[in-house]
């Protein structure tokens, strides 16, 4: 039995890097685990466009720090969850027929590839406001 590292294991985009040590073991919570932590990595980007629309129709709106959010803030918050809450239907957070042990990398790329479309979106909608 090897003995345990003390390394983290690698960045995402090196060669063998996961998000997280549990996506080296094969049970289910784990692999249920790993791909929360492959979500997680992936809506980073998600978040910061969002967070940067938000601030852009804050501005817009000249709505000052701890004041409530104006409509428009309002609706894109409604429109975000109703977005995140199709994206969680369609891609189901477990194993795919015939995906073997290690699925979360696999159902992994669903739900980036609706994330990196979503920030897209996003960021297009914050250059439309900047050009007002």
């Amino acid at each position: 039995i090897p003995a345990a590292s003390s390394e983290s294991p690698p960045a995402l985009g090196a060669p063998g890097a996961v998000p997280s040590p549990r996506c080296r073991l094969a049970a289910t919570a784990d692999q249920q685990a790993c791909l929360s932590a492959y979500i997680a990595v992936g809506d980073m980007p998600l978040n910061n466009a969002f967070d940067a629309l938000v601030s852009e129709m804050r501005r817009i709106a000249q709505t000052g720090p701890g004041a409530p959010d104006p409509p428009t803030v309002q609706r894109i918050r409604v429109e975000q969850r109703a977005w995140l809450s199709i994206r969680d239907s369609e891609c189901p957070r477990s194993a795919p027929p015939g995906a073997g042990p290690f699925w979360a990398a696999v159902q992994s790329a669903c739900f980036a590839e609706m994330a990196e479309a979503r920030t897209a979106e996003l960021k297009d909608a914050v250059k439309r406001l900047k050009r007002r």
